[in-house]
């Protein structure tokens, strides 16, 4: 059951984490569209935009979080408990 708990914790801070990367990004790019004579609100927008959609972002992510070692589900236990103490 703990580690079903820490799974979940896991999952939430990385998922703040890459709302916050995502909202600085779009800061960033509005910021610079906005010395362009633009609205803050159509800044946003256009920082969005050029994003992609959410669908190609999630894409990037994944391959980024793609992991480089491979665990065993029988190995898994052993994995998590040793990560506990």
């Amino acid at each position: 059951m703990k580690e079903i708990e820490l799974a979940k914790k896991e999952n939430k801070d990385e998922l703040k984490s890459i709302l916050e990367e995502l909202e600085a990004h779009i800061r960033d790019k509005a910021d610079g569209i906005s010395m362009e004579n633009r609205s803050q609100l159509e800044s946003v927008r256009i920082a969005r935009d050029s994003m992609g959609t959410p669908e190609s972002i999630a894409k990037e992510y994944k391959k980024r979080g793609t992991p480089q070692v491979y665990i065993s589900k029988e190995l898994w236990c052993f994995f998590i408990f040793s990560h506990l103490l």
